[in-house]
């Protein structure tokens, strides 16, 4: 059950991070000039949010 337990808490953790990282781009994106937009360089595949 231990190996089960950490590989949850990693999930857990990593779904947490992916979150602030979302709120993160949508708080800086509001603070842009008009006409630029965030470019989002990471490995994750871009997803369905309004830009």
């Amino acid at each position: 059950h231990d190996l089960l337990d950490q590989h949850r808490g990693a999930v857990l953790v990593e779904q947490v991070v992916d979150l602030e990282a979302r709120e993160e781009r949508v708080a800086l994106g509001d603070t842009l000039p008009a006409g630029l937009k965030l470019v989002i360089d990471d490995e994750r595949p871009a997803t369905d949010e309004p830009a």
